[in-house]
């Protein structure tokens, strides 16, 4: 491999990213625009894995070091 095919690799993969940068950037921005009209986007796969779903509540007897 030479520097030339080494140089196109890579300015191909920062294109590449971003791209994707982009292309992420355009469908919150559409999203965003008819968003009255639609859900928003979620990018989890489960919705199970969004922060708090398993934020649950802990009845914890008080600190005896704390004075009441």
């Amino acid at each position: 491999m030479d520097i030339d095919n080494a140089a196109s690799i890579f300015v191909g993969t920062i294109l590449i990213g971003f791209t994707c940068i982009t292309a992420a950037g355009v469908v919150v921005l559409i999203n965003n625009i008819f968003a009255r009209w639609w859900k928003p986007v979620q990018w989890g796969l489960y919705p199970w894995t969004e922060p708090g779903m398993f934020a649950v509540p802990v009845n914890t007897p008080a600190d005896p070091a704390k004075p009441k």
